[in-house]
């Protein structure tokens, strides 16, 4: 095989990789029953956390997660509903309408001449998306009366649906399992600060109205004579990203050895990755995982991503117990909201 390497940029500076997939090797991913989540033993969430620690060094599966079967296979089948939908009508709710992020993406080739060119550069050649961000109506923490959270810089606001008439119960579905899995995420969170040796609900406060995503992602089949539909390298954002995907393999983490090792697609899991910030906040001792999606069957994929961060006013800065002489901080102070409009707005 060819040793020749491949650069890309994060924000933790430049990664550069051999470009050689290798199937198979799995060693680096555990596969982690996260059933004692729910456990009234605090040692039973202690020996838990263990566990998930290696998870915020490379990426996991995690299993018995508790989010119902129903509602996952829900979703995809909506997801499935909505891609399967005329182009004109998915574009009656095109991102480009708001400056959220939140609606419908197309394929590259279908982005508007006029759009803004953070859309024009971040639109997948062969593949589209549907984004939602966080509502009270999606958060069961929340009582139906909550005022929807506001912020200085046009970050929260309304979603955009598909007319409740082409697809019934979409929003209810994507609510649901929205829902679900912000429920999971917080939980999963207290977990992380265990594992951190700090108190488990270290960092709830910061969750109240998070700045979480999801996304519907389709990837096109790829043909004989076309090239396969892929999301580059890139490392996620937040705090972590909590994946469901179907049964068609595509997506790739890196490994120590800057090689792309497939993750095969587990019945009944999440892939789970550390974000951005979880790694500033750490001051890298979590590591925010460089991963790329790439499909390379003749079938349709498709992918549930939520993308699970802090509230917009959150000011983020390395912990004082993980900065010393010898490992100085890696980033500068900054406030979460101000940050992301910043590295999305051009």
């Amino acid at each position: 095989m060819s040793t020749t390497t491949t650069t890309f940029q994060t924000r933790f500076g430049e990664v550069h990789t051999k470009p050689q997939s290798k199937p198979g090797e799995f060693t680096s991913i555990p596969v982690v029953d996260v059933s004692d989540m729910d456990s009234d033993s605090l040692q039973d969430r202690q020996r838990l956390a263990k566990e998930i620690y290696r998870v915020a060094t490379t990426m996991g599966f995690l299993f018995n997660h508790g989010v119902s079967e129903e509602v996952i296979q829900e979703i995809h089948s909506m997801a499935h509903k909505f891609f399967a939908l005329p182009h004109e009508v998915k574009m009656e709710t095109f991102v480009g309408k708001n400056n959220r992020f939140r609606g419908f993406y197309p394929q590259a080739r279908d982005v508007p001449e006029d759009a803004h060119p953070h859309l024009k550069a971040t639109a997948g050649k062969s593949t589209e998306a549907f984004n939602i961000g966080y509502e009270i109506a999606g958060d069961p923490a929340k009582r139906p009366d909550d005022v929807e959270p506001t912020d200085p810089w046009g970050l929260h606001g309304p979603n955009q649906w598909p007319r409740e008439e082409l697809i019934p119960g979409f929003r209810e579905a994507y609510l649901q399992y929205y829902g679900q899995i912000l429920t999971f995420s917080r939980k999963l969170l207290r977990i992380f600060a265990l594992a951190l040796d700090l108190p488990e609900t270290y960092f709830d406060h910061m969750c109240k109205n998070p700045g979480a995503a999801s996304r519907l992602i389709r990837y096109s089949a790829c043909e004989a004579d076309q090239t396969a539909a892929e999301v580059p390298p890139h490392t996620d954002f937040g705090f972590f990203t909590i994946l469901s995907q179907d049964a068609v393999p595509g997506l790739q983490v890196l490994n120590s050895k800057k090689e792309w090792i497939k993750v095969p697609s587990i019945p009944g899991t999440f892939v789970v990755n550390i974000g951005d910030m979880f790694a500033y906040w750490t001051n890298g001792l979590f590591k925010s995982t460089p991963h790329r999606a790439i499909n390379t069957t003749s079938q349709q994929r498709f992918s549930i991503p939520l993308f699970f961060s802090m509230d917009y006013q959150t000011r983020v800065a390395p912990m004082e117990k993980f900065v010393s002489d010898t490992n100085p901080p890696i980033v500068e102070p900054f406030v979460y909201g101000e940050w992301t409009r910043r590295h999305t707005k051009d």
